[in-house]
């Protein structure tokens, strides 16, 4: 893996074999990044989507063994308060016939190229908590700003 950082932005490649979610990790380990946006695409294999089921609060897996094209890598890159590093990037994946598969990157391997760029967000008071409705970690504020809103429910309307 190799990166080079431009300010706040770090644009970084993964080589052949690397897990893509472990070197993302990397990059932001040595680099102190504690809040960012990411995106990427590439080549890969070996890949795990998950879905996350609301009625029994689990993720479900999906293994998928060939090499298949990222078309669309975006996520956020926070830390929880005890700086355990939290990588949630969502991905869109296409085989050779052009199906498309979706979900939350678990894990992928590089088949052939992976680059991405990832935004560095300035300031502070930002992390991860785990949800108490969904179970699920969430985004935190410090500072945050509360605002009521009421939710229109499909049943409801």
């Amino acid at each position: 893996m190799e990166y080079q950082r431009f300010g706040n932005y770090i644009l970084m490649r993964a080589d052949v074999d690397e897990e893509v979610i472990e070197a993302i990790k990397a990059v932001i380990k040595r680099e102190n990044v504690e809040f960012a946006r990411i995106s990427g695409i590439g080549l890969v294999s070996k890949v795990t989507l998950a879905f996350y089921h609301l009625e029994n609060y689990e993720y479900r897996y999906n293994y998928f063994p060939g090499s298949y094209e990222i078309t669309s890598l975006q996520g956020n890159i926070m830390n929880f308060a005890d700086g355990d590093i939290h990588v949630h990037t969502h991905a869109t994946i296409a085989d050779r016939g052009h199906r498309v598969y979706g979900g939350h990157l678990k894990s992928a391997y590089v088949g052939a190229a992976f680059e991405a760029v990832i935004d560095i967000i300035p300031g502070e008071g930002v992390h991860r908590i785990i949800s108490e409705s969904s179970k699920l970690p969430a985004v935190a504020f410090s500072n945050g700003i509360k605002v009521d809103c009421k939710v229109v429910r499909h049943e409801e309307q």
